[in-house]
């Protein structure tokens, strides 16, 4: 029995790098996970990884951009396991680009996914939550701190 025995949580970002990583530890410790992000294969081999160490553990498929998918999401955890205690607001993306030359809709894709994302997360996170307690966490890069050339 791990530290998190009876906690629920949500990863976004879950199909990689830090996300994937918080998801297998929430996991490790028992709580009950749903792996969330945009690429199912590495989420289920997690969600099974999961299982075989009798955890629980669900996949699901989706964009933090798309409100109606954030509110289902957290929807289905309830849905699934009777609550929500963890909010991991992880997903993000960088598009690695420059203002001279960078393409709008990748600022677009960045604005939305990171800041919004994480709105929608928190906004969501917080309707189930409200009055009963619960953890929201949001990750973020140190690249907010740094100014870079171009």
């Amino acid at each position: 029995m791990g530290k998190l025995q009876d906690k629920v949580a949500i990863v976004t970002g879950a199909s990689s790098g830090i996300g994937l990583a918080i998801a297998k530890a929430l996991g490790r410790e028992s709580a009950a996970v749903v792996l969330a992000g945009r690429t199912a294969a590495p989420m289920e081999e997690a969600a099974n990884e999961i299982a075989a160490n009798s955890g629980r553990a669900l996949v699901r498929r989706m964009d933090v951009r798309d409100e109606k998918q954030v509110r289902d999401l957290v929807d289905s955890a309830v849905k699934e396991f009777g609550k929500l205690d963890v909010m991991v607001n992880n997903a993000g993306v960088n598009p690695f680009d420059n203002v001279i030359e960078g393409d709008v809709e990748r600022w677009r894709e960045t604005l939305e996914t990171n800041v919004i994302g994480v709105a929608l997360g928190c906004r969501e996170a917080y309707r189930v939550m409200k009055g009963k307690g619960g953890h929201i966490v949001n990750v973020t890069s140190v690249a907010a701190r740094y100014a870079e050339p171009d």
